[in-house]
Protein backbone atom coordinates (compact mmCIF):
# COMPACT_ATOMS: atom_id res chain seq x y z
CA UNK A 1 0.00 0.00 0.00
CA UNK A 2 2.85 2.36 0.90
CA UNK A 3 4.64 1.68 -2.42
CA UNK A 4 1.42 2.15 -4.35
CA UNK A 5 0.87 5.53 -2.72
CA UNK A 6 4.43 6.64 -3.52
CA UNK A 7 4.11 5.51 -7.14
CA UNK A 8 0.76 7.30 -7.45
CA UNK A 9 2.25 10.53 -6.13
CA UNK A 10 5.21 10.23 -8.51
CA UNK A 11 2.96 9.58 -11.54
CA UNK A 12 0.71 12.46 -10.57
CA UNK A 13 3.74 14.73 -10.24
CA UNK A 14 4.99 13.65 -13.66
CA UNK A 15 1.53 14.29 -15.14
CA UNK A 16 1.45 17.80 -13.69
CA UNK A 17 4.99 18.42 -14.86
CA UNK A 18 4.14 17.37 -18.42
CA UNK A 19 1.15 19.71 -18.38
CA UNK A 20 3.31 22.57 -17.13
CA UNK A 21 5.98 21.96 -19.79
CA UNK A 22 3.34 21.65 -22.52
CA UNK A 23 1.91 25.04 -21.56
CA UNK A 24 5.35 26.66 -21.51
CA UNK A 25 6.10 25.29 -24.98
CA UNK A 26 2.76 26.57 -26.30
CA UNK A 27 3.47 30.03 -24.89
CA UNK A 28 6.55 30.15 -27.11
CA UNK A 29 5.40 28.28 -30.21
CA UNK A 30 1.62 28.48 -30.60
CA UNK A 31 0.64 31.50 -32.67
CA UNK A 32 -2.47 32.36 -30.69
CA UNK A 33 -1.30 31.62 -27.16
CA UNK A 34 2.08 33.28 -27.56
CA UNK A 35 0.53 36.44 -29.00
CA UNK A 36 -2.32 36.74 -26.49
CA UNK A 37 0.17 36.18 -23.66
CA UNK A 38 2.56 38.79 -25.06
CA UNK A 39 -0.12 41.47 -25.51
CA UNK A 40 -1.53 40.81 -22.05
CA UNK A 41 1.86 41.66 -20.57
CA UNK A 42 2.21 44.98 -22.39
CA UNK A 43 3.02 47.83 -20.00
CA UNK A 44 3.35 51.54 -20.79
CA UNK A 45 3.09 51.07 -24.56
CA UNK A 46 2.19 54.15 -26.59
CA UNK A 47 0.90 52.95 -29.95
CA UNK A 48 -0.88 55.52 -32.11
CA UNK A 49 -3.08 52.93 -33.82
CA UNK A 50 -4.04 49.44 -32.71
CA UNK A 51 -5.90 46.94 -34.87
CA UNK A 52 -8.30 44.44 -33.30
CA UNK A 53 -10.00 41.44 -34.87
CA UNK A 54 -9.70 37.82 -35.84
CA UNK A 55 -7.42 36.10 -38.38
CA UNK A 56 -8.37 38.41 -41.27
CA UNK A 57 -6.81 41.24 -39.26
CA UNK A 58 -3.96 39.07 -37.99
CA UNK A 59 -2.81 38.29 -41.54
CA UNK A 60 -4.05 41.36 -43.37
CA UNK A 61 -2.71 44.47 -41.59
CA UNK A 62 0.97 45.35 -41.96
CA UNK A 63 1.63 47.41 -38.82
CA UNK A 64 5.33 47.70 -39.67
CA UNK A 65 4.47 49.53 -42.92
CA UNK A 66 2.34 52.04 -41.00
CA UNK A 67 5.05 52.52 -38.38
CA UNK A 68 7.57 53.28 -41.12
CA UNK A 69 5.14 55.91 -42.40
CA UNK A 70 5.08 57.62 -39.01
CA UNK A 71 2.02 55.92 -37.49
CA UNK A 72 3.20 53.79 -34.57
CA UNK A 73 0.92 50.76 -34.95
CA UNK A 74 0.46 47.25 -33.62
CA UNK A 75 -1.69 44.39 -34.90
CA UNK A 76 -3.67 42.77 -32.05
CA UNK A 77 -5.57 40.32 -34.28
CA UNK A 78 -5.68 36.64 -33.31
CA UNK A 79 -7.25 33.57 -34.86
CA UNK A 80 -10.91 32.95 -34.03
CA UNK A 81 -11.29 36.10 -31.95
CA UNK A 82 -14.87 37.12 -31.20
CA UNK A 83 -15.96 40.72 -30.78
CA UNK A 84 -16.27 40.09 -27.06
CA UNK A 85 -12.69 38.80 -26.92
CA UNK A 86 -11.50 41.98 -28.67
CA UNK A 87 -13.37 44.05 -26.09
CA UNK A 88 -11.74 42.12 -23.23
CA UNK A 89 -8.32 42.53 -24.80
CA UNK A 90 -8.77 46.26 -25.37
CA UNK A 91 -10.14 46.90 -21.88
CA UNK A 92 -7.14 45.19 -20.28
CA UNK A 93 -4.67 46.98 -22.58
CA UNK A 94 -6.09 50.43 -21.75
CA UNK A 95 -5.66 49.80 -18.00
CA UNK A 96 -1.91 49.27 -18.39
CA UNK A 97 -0.87 51.40 -21.36
CA UNK A 98 -1.26 54.84 -22.90
CA UNK A 99 -4.39 55.56 -24.89
CA UNK A 100 -3.95 55.07 -28.64
CA UNK A 101 -5.25 57.75 -30.98
CA UNK A 102 -7.30 55.27 -33.03
CA UNK A 103 -8.67 51.75 -32.53
CA UNK A 104 -9.67 49.88 -35.70
CA UNK A 105 -11.65 46.65 -35.60
CA UNK A 106 -11.36 44.47 -38.70
CA UNK A 107 -14.43 42.35 -39.44
CA UNK A 108 -15.45 39.74 -41.98
CA UNK A 109 -17.81 40.27 -44.89
CA UNK A 110 -21.07 42.16 -44.45
CA UNK A 111 -22.95 39.24 -45.93
CA UNK A 112 -21.56 36.87 -43.30
CA UNK A 113 -20.43 38.42 -40.03
CA UNK A 114 -22.72 41.39 -39.50
CA UNK A 115 -25.93 39.43 -39.92
CA UNK A 116 -25.04 36.64 -37.54
CA UNK A 117 -23.89 37.54 -34.04
CA UNK A 118 -24.56 34.18 -32.42
CA UNK A 119 -20.82 33.81 -31.72
CA UNK A 120 -20.37 37.32 -30.40
CA UNK A 121 -20.38 36.26 -26.76
CA UNK A 122 -17.93 33.39 -27.16
CA UNK A 123 -14.45 33.79 -25.74
CA UNK A 124 -11.50 32.01 -27.30
CA UNK A 125 -9.66 29.51 -25.07
CA UNK A 126 -6.48 31.57 -25.13
CA UNK A 127 -8.38 34.59 -23.77
CA UNK A 128 -10.14 32.52 -21.11
CA UNK A 129 -6.79 31.18 -19.96
CA UNK A 130 -4.91 34.48 -19.72
CA UNK A 131 -7.62 37.00 -18.87
CA UNK A 132 -9.69 35.02 -16.36
CA UNK A 133 -9.04 32.96 -13.25
CA UNK A 134 -9.26 29.30 -14.20
CA UNK A 135 -10.76 26.72 -11.88
CA UNK A 136 -8.63 23.74 -10.95
CA UNK A 137 -10.27 20.85 -12.78
CA UNK A 138 -9.56 18.25 -15.45
CA UNK A 139 -10.94 20.33 -18.31
CA UNK A 140 -8.56 23.20 -17.53
CA UNK A 141 -5.41 21.08 -17.68
CA UNK A 142 -3.28 22.37 -20.60
CA UNK A 143 -3.09 18.93 -22.26
CA UNK A 144 -6.88 18.83 -22.29
CA UNK A 145 -7.78 22.47 -22.85
CA UNK A 146 -5.25 23.07 -25.62
CA UNK A 147 -5.24 19.63 -27.25
CA UNK A 148 -6.19 21.23 -30.58
CA UNK A 149 -3.06 23.39 -30.42
CA UNK A 150 -0.87 20.30 -30.69
CA UNK A 151 -2.40 19.55 -34.09
CA UNK A 152 -1.90 23.12 -35.28
CA UNK A 153 1.70 23.15 -34.13
CA UNK A 154 2.30 19.86 -35.93
CA UNK A 155 1.05 21.52 -39.13
CA UNK A 156 3.56 24.28 -38.58
CA UNK A 157 6.34 21.73 -38.32
CA UNK A 158 5.50 19.87 -41.55
CA UNK A 159 4.53 22.93 -43.64
CA UNK A 160 7.41 24.97 -45.01
CA UNK A 161 5.21 28.05 -45.41
CA UNK A 162 4.17 27.82 -41.77
CA UNK A 163 7.71 27.18 -40.54
CA UNK A 164 8.91 30.30 -42.34
CA UNK A 165 6.03 32.46 -41.08
CA UNK A 166 6.96 35.28 -38.73
CA UNK A 167 5.32 37.82 -36.46
CA UNK A 168 6.15 41.46 -37.20
CA UNK A 169 4.52 44.05 -34.94
CA UNK A 170 1.72 41.57 -34.35
CA UNK A 171 1.09 40.69 -38.00
CA UNK A 172 1.45 37.03 -38.98
CA UNK A 173 3.35 37.08 -42.26
CA UNK A 174 3.01 34.04 -44.51
CA UNK A 175 4.28 33.93 -48.09
CA UNK A 176 2.01 31.09 -49.25
CA UNK A 177 -0.04 31.92 -52.36
CA UNK A 178 -3.52 30.55 -53.07
CA UNK A 179 -5.60 31.46 -56.12
CA UNK A 180 -9.12 32.75 -55.50
CA UNK A 181 -11.24 30.33 -57.53
CA UNK A 182 -14.58 31.42 -56.08
CA UNK A 183 -17.29 33.25 -58.03
CA UNK A 184 -19.22 36.42 -57.32
CA UNK A 185 -22.74 36.00 -55.99
CA UNK A 186 -25.57 36.45 -58.49
CA UNK A 187 -26.69 39.54 -56.60
CA UNK A 188 -24.15 41.57 -54.68
CA UNK A 189 -25.17 43.69 -51.67
CA UNK A 190 -25.20 47.39 -52.49
CA UNK A 191 -26.52 48.92 -49.25
CA UNK A 192 -25.89 48.45 -45.53
CA UNK A 193 -28.86 47.50 -43.39
CA UNK A 194 -28.58 49.20 -40.02
CA UNK A 195 -30.83 46.58 -38.44
CA UNK A 196 -28.09 44.00 -38.96
CA UNK A 197 -26.07 45.66 -36.19
CA UNK A 198 -28.66 45.57 -33.43
CA UNK A 199 -27.34 42.34 -31.94
CA UNK A 200 -23.75 43.51 -31.85
CA UNK A 201 -23.64 44.78 -28.27
CA UNK A 202 -19.88 44.47 -27.93
CA UNK A 203 -19.28 46.73 -30.93
CA UNK A 204 -21.00 49.47 -28.97
CA UNK A 205 -19.16 48.51 -25.77
CA UNK A 206 -15.86 48.99 -27.57
CA UNK A 207 -17.14 52.30 -28.91
CA UNK A 208 -18.17 53.41 -25.42
CA UNK A 209 -14.83 52.63 -23.79
CA UNK A 210 -13.07 54.48 -26.62
CA UNK A 211 -15.30 57.54 -26.29
CA UNK A 212 -14.63 57.71 -22.53
CA UNK A 213 -10.91 57.94 -23.26
CA UNK A 214 -11.08 60.21 -26.29
CA UNK A 215 -10.11 57.45 -28.73
CA UNK A 216 -11.47 57.27 -32.26
CA UNK A 217 -13.08 53.87 -32.98
CA UNK A 218 -13.45 52.64 -36.57
CA UNK A 219 -14.99 49.49 -38.04
CA UNK A 220 -13.42 48.11 -41.18
CA UNK A 221 -14.70 45.28 -43.33
CA UNK A 222 -11.67 43.35 -44.51
CA UNK A 223 -11.33 42.20 -48.13
CA UNK A 224 -12.36 38.64 -48.93
CA UNK A 225 -12.67 36.17 -51.78
CA UNK A 226 -15.02 37.01 -54.66
CA UNK A 227 -17.87 35.05 -53.08
CA UNK A 228 -17.92 37.51 -50.12
CA UNK A 229 -17.50 40.82 -51.95
CA UNK A 230 -20.14 43.51 -52.36
CA UNK A 231 -20.97 46.73 -54.19
CA UNK A 232 -21.32 48.87 -51.07
CA UNK A 233 -19.21 52.05 -51.40
CA UNK A 234 -16.00 52.25 -49.40
CA UNK A 235 -17.39 55.04 -47.24
CA UNK A 236 -17.02 56.22 -44.54
CA UNK A 237 -20.47 55.08 -43.50
CA UNK A 238 -22.15 56.33 -40.34
CA UNK A 239 -24.13 53.61 -38.60
CA UNK A 240 -26.59 54.55 -35.90
CA UNK A 241 -30.06 53.85 -34.60
CA UNK A 242 -32.31 55.20 -31.88
CA UNK A 243 -30.50 53.25 -29.12
CA UNK A 244 -26.82 53.60 -30.00
CA UNK A 245 -24.25 56.26 -30.82
CA UNK A 246 -22.91 56.49 -34.34
CA UNK A 247 -20.26 54.02 -35.52
CA UNK A 248 -17.93 54.69 -38.44
CA UNK A 249 -17.46 51.91 -40.99
CA UNK A 250 -15.17 51.55 -43.99
CA UNK A 251 -16.00 48.82 -46.48
CA UNK A 252 -12.75 47.52 -47.95
CA UNK A 253 -14.52 44.51 -49.45
CA UNK A 254 -15.97 46.52 -52.33
CA UNK A 255 -15.68 44.48 -55.54
CA UNK A 256 -14.03 47.24 -57.58
CA UNK A 257 -11.60 48.13 -54.81
CA UNK A 258 -10.50 44.55 -54.15
CA UNK A 259 -10.01 43.80 -57.85
CA UNK A 260 -7.98 47.00 -58.16
CA UNK A 261 -5.53 46.49 -55.29
CA UNK A 262 -5.45 42.70 -54.79
CA UNK A 263 -4.06 40.17 -57.28
CA UNK A 264 -6.38 37.14 -57.13
CA UNK A 265 -3.50 34.81 -58.04
CA UNK A 266 -0.69 36.06 -55.84
CA UNK A 267 -2.04 37.98 -52.85
CA UNK A 268 -4.23 35.45 -51.03
CA UNK A 269 -3.20 32.99 -48.34
CA UNK A 270 -6.50 31.11 -48.54
CA UNK A 271 -10.16 31.40 -47.55
CA UNK A 272 -10.29 35.22 -47.78
CA UNK A 273 -7.04 35.67 -45.83
CA UNK A 274 -4.32 37.84 -47.32
CA UNK A 275 -0.71 36.69 -47.47
CA UNK A 276 2.07 39.12 -46.66
CA UNK A 277 2.09 40.55 -50.20
CA UNK A 278 -1.64 41.26 -50.22
CA UNK A 279 -1.48 42.62 -46.68
CA UNK A 280 1.09 45.21 -47.66
CA UNK A 281 -1.02 46.32 -50.64
CA UNK A 282 -4.11 46.64 -48.47
CA UNK A 283 -2.26 48.55 -45.76
CA UNK A 284 -0.72 50.85 -48.34
CA UNK A 285 -4.19 51.66 -49.67
CA UNK A 286 -5.49 52.16 -46.14
CA UNK A 287 -2.67 54.56 -45.32
CA UNK A 288 -2.75 56.61 -48.54
CA UNK A 289 -6.52 56.95 -48.80
CA UNK A 290 -7.79 57.01 -45.21
CA UNK A 291 -5.25 57.15 -42.40
CA UNK A 292 -2.79 59.69 -43.81
CA UNK A 293 -5.56 62.23 -44.30
CA UNK A 294 -7.42 61.19 -41.14
CA UNK A 295 -10.46 60.80 -43.32
CA UNK A 296 -12.75 59.55 -40.55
Amino acid sequence: MHKFLIKSIILFGIFLGVNFLYLQVLKETDWNLSKVNRIMQFKNQDYDYIFLGASLTLDGIDAEYLTEKGIKAYNFGTQGTSIRSSYIQLEHYLKNNDNPEVVILGLGSLSKSYKDYKNEFEIALSYKHFYFENEWNFENLPLVKFRGSAIENFKQIVSKNHREAEFVRGQLRIKKKVVDKTNYKDKLDSIIHISDYKGASHLFKIDSICKLRGIKFILMEMPGFKKTQNLIPVGPHKLSDEKHDTLTLYNLNNKELVSKIIDSKNDWLGNSHLNQYGAKKLTEYLYNNILKHKNF
